[in-house]
């Protein structure tokens, strides 16, 4: 609530994190139990930020009266690691690879492709499992045909839906903006030239 108020309020305010808060999702044992509850609470969560962002949209702010859009704040969800697809002997999750990242908010028609679907909140790429069979060491791989990309490419998204131009290609000599690496020791060089945005066009995206 505090966020998104700040959020809406507060148009100066760009970017805001909320972490640290959420403890007690590290389910090792009888994850059974308690993850469903526990995601029916973060998803009534997020139902009532997004309610409270829909119906804020161009309508007088608290501290100064002015008219405010909300329609251009995103909420992106997301933990610090991911888990394993099988349980384990004590009906829990251990850590592994496989996390979802959900996206929301995002309405303004300046956040959608050119052919007028939602550029953001797509799901992405087809998974096999892989591992033992019968134990808990099972992980999710991308398969050979599935649709990829890095991950600083969603922050790149992200940013280009806000005006931030980037190249054709990502290069050494063309850097991405944001997402680039400098080398420390070569200055004029790159560690790594950063992440294009995701292509919104491919097929399944």
């Amino acid at each position: 609530r505090a966020a998104v108020t700040l959020a809406i309020e507060n148009p100066g305010t760009l970017f805001i994190t909320i972490g640290g808060g959420f403890g007690g999702w590290d389910d090792h044992n009888n994850g059974v139990d308690h993850y469903p509850e526990r995601m029916r609470q973060l998803f009534d969560v997020l139902r009532v930020a997004m309610m409270h962002i829909k119906y804020s949209h161009q309508s007088a702010m608290t501290i100064t009266g002015k008219m405010r859009d909300t329609d251009n704040i995103i909420i992106n969800v997301w933990g610090e690691f991911g888990r394993k697809c099988n349980l384990n002997n004590s009906q829990g999750w251990d850590h592994g690879n496989n996390q979802c990242f959900y996206t929301l908010g995002g309405a303004r028609p300046g956040l959608r492709t050119s052919n007028g679907n939602d550029a953001l909140g797509k799901v992405v790429g087809t998974t096999e499992r892989t591992g033992d069979s019968g134990t808990n060491n099972q992980l999710l791989m991308p398969t050979a045909n599935s649709y990829r990309f890095e991950p600083m490419s969603i922050a790149a998204n992200i940013f280009k839906h806000f005006g931030v131009q980037y190249p054709a290609t990502v290069s050494q000599d063309t850097p991405d903006p944001l997402t680039a690496t400098l080398d420390p020791e070569n200055p004029s060089r790159y560690l790594d030239p950063g992440s294009p945005p995701i292509d919104e066009t491919q097929a399944g995206v």
